[in-house]
């Protein structure tokens, strides 16, 4: 009696710590698996090649983007239409950063900023939020919202 309590005590004690331990590891797979999928660069060059179709990948079938005009586009394949349709009118993002990241084991809401031009020329600059959530193993944007926030005059840099 007097060999088990502390046995069971140190019992309890290590599983706990496992317990934690396979808990963090969790929560750094779902962190690192969400850098990878919100990788800013990546998006950038997917849309600047063009390459808008895989862009797509990225949202759920019922995703929500807010813009200045049109005011709403819903589902993936609407978002994909709006992006190339940007595309084809000769926008080129030139930054896209994120500034805020919060990330919980099913959800990330991630801000930040952006800037975008035509032709090399400096066009606008403008502010953005993506709620993620992870599904299947995979973290998908369901609700965006991006906003205009200055629009150069592209006179100005002829």
């Amino acid at each position: 009696m007097i060999l088990s309590v502390p046995c069971l005590a140190v019992c309890i004690l290590l599983l706990f710590i496992y317990i934690s331990d396979v808990k963090a590891q969790t929560n750094l797979g779902i962190r690192e698996k969400f850098e990878i999928a919100a990788s800013n660069s990546k998006f950038m060059h997917l849309f600047n090649s063009g390459l808008i179709d895989s862009i797509g990948l990225l949202y759920l079938d019922h995703t929500c983007l807010m813009t200045d005009l049109p005011s709403t586009i819903n589902g993936r394949k609407s978002v994909v239409d709006y992006d190339k349709q940007l595309f084809n009118q000769g926008f080129r993002f030139t930054n896209i950063k994120s500034t805020s990241i919060n990330i919980t084991n099913s959800f990330a809401v991630e801000r930040g900023v952006w800037a975008i031009s035509i032709n090399f020329v400096p066009i606008a600059t403008g502010i953005f939020i993506n709620q993620w959530q992870y599904i299947n193993s995979q973290w998908c944007i369901e609700n965006a919202i991006s906003k205009t926030d200055k629009t150069i005059n592209p006179e100005a840099y002829k």
